[in-house]
């Protein structure tokens, strides 16, 4: 009966181990003996009848002694699954060897904890502290998370400082700085010097401009060579036009001349040279209207027909000039003069000096010699009236006053009142 109820309670198995044919009645058995016997037991029991359950969280053990052949990630075996550190995948009974994804092991104290670790560190990661002991190609710092400068070569650069060799055209510790637009090559030293400059520049780094017409220079005020048509030290003065081709020497200005220059700077020939041609002195025929050797000085503007002595400058004056370049005028109503004050020849109805007084209002013609005396006109026989009135304008209300007293110092004299009358009336029309 007893035997009966255990096949109802138990899991059948069905062995043929040991020349055992039949069913096992301890469902912890994988393999029996006899009937109630196990010879081996299922994962995770051990003891004789396979009573004990393995301590392994899962996994197996030795059937005898019940110690775990294996243990699942976060355990480490000591005779039984022990739990490794927190976050630990895989550890032993000393440290962890490896931790879960996300974490990262502190290699002084051997915890995992939250990883910060860059993709850019590709050897031991101190978490706790961030230090990367190997960077990947391009990157530095404490925690390779500088990047090497651009124009590194292959952009590698040191671990621990970020230097490195520099590609052409740039200079630095890190490369970070362009050797200078003025380097003749597109090298220069570590520290930006470069030799020779291309022109227009100067100094050690070649950053210093020449004057605009330098080709070349040593500094700022000292050209080695000139643009063509410039001359002088720093290359400021300017060739003569007249230079053939425009071109002359950088250090006196000296050069061939063309037609119509003269001199070692080729200055123009005269403004009065016959052609505009001259000699390499500059002498030259003048034309009209200038004298001197080298035809430059025009004759003075009271020229007769505006011409002069072609080597003194002297001429015949116009009216109203005087002086022996005729270039002085005389003054008003003075036709000629020795001076701007002594006049020889006056202008109709003036006289004196100056000829600043005018002819007598009875001067036949309203003319008077430089003294003023003058022939009267016909009505006039008394010389008084044909005087000058030293100054004051004929045939105004001057005059009629002068006529006036006239004829009262005629009537004083005796004239009867009739003829002072007619000879008042007549004269006054």
């Amino acid at each position: 009966m007893l035997y009966q109820v255990l096949i109802l309670n138990n899991v059948l198995h069905k062995m043929d181990i040991l020349g055992f044919e039949g069913v096992c009645i301890n469902e912890y058995c994988a393999s029996c003996i006899d009937a109630i016997s196990c010879s081996s037991c299922v994962d995770g029991r051990w003891g004789d009848q396979c009573t004990f359950e393995c301590q392994c969280l899962g996994g197996s053990c030795w059937q005898s002694e019940g110690i775990c052949v294996s243990c699942p990630d976060g355990y480490y075996n000591d005779f039984v699954c022990v739990q490794c550190p927190d976050n630990c995948k895989r550890c032993n009974w000393k440290a962890c060897l490896e931790c879960n994804e996300g974490y990262m092991l502190d290699i002084e104290d051997q915890q995992c904890i939250t990883a910060n670790r860059l993709d850019t560190c590709i050897g031991v990661y101190n978490a706790r502290t961030g230090f990367c002991s190997l960077c990947e190609n391009g990157y530095w710092g404490f925690s390779c998370n500088e990047p090497c400068g651009n124009y590194c070569i292959n952009k590698d650069c040191n671990k621990d400082n970020g230097n490195c060799p520099c590609k052409s055209g740039h200079y630095g510790d890190t490369c970070k700085n362009n050797c200078s637009i003025g380097c003749a090559t597109a090298e220069c030293s570590k520290h930006g010097f470069c030799y020779p400059c291309r022109g227009g520049f100067y100094g050690y780094y070649c950053t210093g401009s020449c004057m605009s017409n330098c080709v070349e220079c040593f500094n700022r005020d000292t050209c080695v060579g000139c643009k063509p048509g410039y001359w002088g030290s720093n290359c400021s003065m300017s060739c003569s036009t007249g230079c053939i081709s425009g071109t002359c020497s950088q250090a006196s200005g000296i050069c061939e001349c063309a037609e119509g220059y003269y001199g070692p700077t080729c200055q123009p020939c005269g403004a009065g040279c016959v052609g505009g041609i001259c000699q390499m002195s500059g002498e030259c025929s003048c034309q009209p209207g200038y004298y001197g050797n080298r035809c430059d000085q025009p004759c003075g503007k009271g020229c007769v027909d505006k011409t002069c002595h072609a080597t003194l400058g002297i001429c015949q004056c116009n009216d109203n000039f005087f002086g022996f370049f005729c270039n002085e005028t005389c003054s008003a109503n003075c036709l000629e003069c020795d001076s701007p004050t002594v006049c020889t020849l006056c202008t109709t109805g003036f006289y004196g000096e100056s000829c600043k007084d005018s002819c007598g209002f009875a001067c036949l013609h309203n003319t008077c010699d430089i003294d003023g005396r003058c022939p009267c006109i016909e009505k006039y026989t008394e010389q008084q009236y044909c005087y000058g009135n030293n100054g004051q304008e004929n045939n105004t209300e001057g005059d009629k006053y002068q006529l006036t007293l006239s004829i009262v110092s005629l009537v004083l004299a005796g004239t009867t009142m009739i003829s002072f009358v007619v000879f008042a009336f007549v004269s006054y029309r």
